[in-house]
């Protein structure tokens, strides 16, 4: 069974607004994975697009000249349901990663701060330590009249 899916820009980079220079697909062609479908061209760099599936060009929704950034929809495709299921789960696998690394990231910030405390807290203890035993100890004995 065939299911359409949106062919998206991917992550280029720290680049938003890049113009198409060129278009390499056309609607009803039949492409390969990674096969360039785009060509981009930002101030450091040419970049082309790859196909993120093997399928049919269904629809191109950017032509030469117009300017595109991360996730933008640049057209849809036909693929086999198992490669479009493929392609769910990597997305899905990817935003359970991100939450995992953020949670990971927070674990370890609030680790930093108990360890930093503990720390502290150490510091300070042998700091009282070393002043107390860094004074001079001054006794006063009296004597008694004879």
């Amino acid at each position: 069974m065939s299911k359409t899916i949106d062919i998206k820009i991917p992550d280029i980079g720290d680049f938003d607004n890049v113009p198409v220079i060129e278009v390499l697909i056309a609607a009803g062609d039949s492409v390969e994975k990674d096969q360039s479908l785009v060509t981009l061209e930002s101030d450091k760099a040419t970049m082309e697009i790859p196909s993120p599936h093997s399928g049919e060009i269904k629809s191109v929704d950017v032509k030469e000249g117009d300017n595109v950034s991360i996730g933008q929809v640049i057209g849809t495709m036909v693929v086999e349901e198992s490669a479009a299921e493929a392609e769910q789960d990597n997305n899905q696998d990817s935003e359970k990663e991100t939450e995992q690394d953020d949670s990971q990231d927070e674990n370890q910030d609030e680790n930093q701060d108990e360890n930093q405390d503990e720390n502290q807290d150490k510091t300070a203890a042998a700091s009282q330590e070393t002043t107390t035993a860094s004074q001079p100890q001054t006794r006063t004995e009296t004597t008694a009249p004879q």
